[in-house]
């Protein structure tokens, strides 16, 4: 799994690099960066966590941010920021 959100992380980077320079791109552009990467590094500090307590809630933060990411890129294509093809295999 640590991995796989670091991969996640990667491919929204790379997404990222898609998006139009105008403001609403950039704007997403800025948000996606934020929460895909969080992904990544939240799980990395579940792993990490010293008690069961603070697994459970690293583990939580890493689902916000993951849905925080499928927001913006749901969003980037309802915004016709970018088509479709080049989120949909991201949002799955």
């Amino acid at each position: 799994m640590k991995r796989r959100t670091r991969a996640f992380a990667v491919a929204v980077f790379g997404f990222i690099e898609k998006l139009p320079k105008t403001v609403a791109g950039q704007t997403i552009a800025r948000q996606l960066a934020r929460s895909s990467s969080s992904v990544a590094a939240n799980y990395r500090a579940a792993q990490r966590g010293q008690t069961r307590k603070e697994f459970i809630a690293k583990l939580h933060d890493t689902r916000e941010e993951a849905d925080e990411s499928q927001f913006w890129l749901e969003f980037s294509v309802d915004c016709r920021c970018v088509p479709i093809a080049d989120a949909e295999l991201l949002i799955r």
